[in-house]
């Protein structure tokens, strides 16, 4: 484009005025029109070139620089129940199993964020941070338990008095025993993984948004953001 500019130069200072040129024969009138026709033409395949080559490119570009920005997210949890003042203690759900732990046994899950902050913050939806009230485990749980007390209530007269009474104050609580994450390009080993906290969530089921936080509130080495 610069070397057919160079050789067919527009005469801009003359481009806008109102007098008209004066009248040429029509070879040379078609003459310019087909030299500018030519330059019009090549410069529109040129523009459209360079679009696509930037089109392509940036994705390109944008990945390389802030393929490190996101993450891999992998957590544990496991469900809490009290009865009124009765610890009933922890447990985990496994399709149709209900399982008691100690820590022994957890309910594990891996999910995506990306760093937004220097500080190490990352955003991730609230699914992650709260799994527990996305499906009816805890719910599940609540019944599995109170079918249980009610099993010991009929049990004799003295446990109908210890334990009917604790049949409607089941409550189930989720509870978020570990979370990390996983940088691009590492492996998936207690080696590799950075401990992260939750910040917040947005305290609104529909709304599938949360902010978590490296436990050391710095920006990983090599993350750009």
């Amino acid at each position: 484009v610069v070397l057919i500019a160079n050789k067919y130069p527009l005469d801009w200072a003359n481009a806008f005025k109102e007098d008209l040129p004066p009248s040429k024969s029509s070879n040379e009138n078609n003459n310019n029109n087909n030299k500018k026709t030519i330059i019009g033409t090549i410069s529109a395949v040129a523009v459209l070139v360079l679009a696509f080559v930037i089109w392509w490119q940036w994705p390109v570009d944008v990945y390389k620089k802030y393929k490190k920005a996101v993450v891999l997210i992998e957590f544990s949890y496991c469900y809490h129940a009290t009865a009124g003042n009765e610890d009933l203690g922890y447990w985990v759900i496994y399709g149709d199993q209900i399982l008691p732990t100690e820590g022994d046994k957890l309910m594990e899950a891996h999910a995506t964020g990306f760093f937004v902050s220097k500080d190490g913050k990352i955003i991730t939806n609230k699914h992650v941070t709260t799994p527990w009230e996305y499906d009816n485990s805890g719910e599940k749980l609540k019944k599995f338990i109170q079918e249980f007390l009610k099993t010991m209530a009929s049990q004799s007269r003295q446990n109908q008095v210890n334990f009917l009474p604790l049949v409607n104050e089941v409550k189930i609580e989720g509870v978020m025993t570990s979370m990390g994450i996983y940088l691009n390009d590492t492996y998936v080993s207690s080696s590799d993984i950075i401990k992260c906290s939750i910040i917040k969530d947005s305290g609104n089921k529909d709304i599938d948004v949360a902010l978590m936080q490296t436990n050391s509130k710095t920006l990983p080495a090599g993350v750009d953001i």
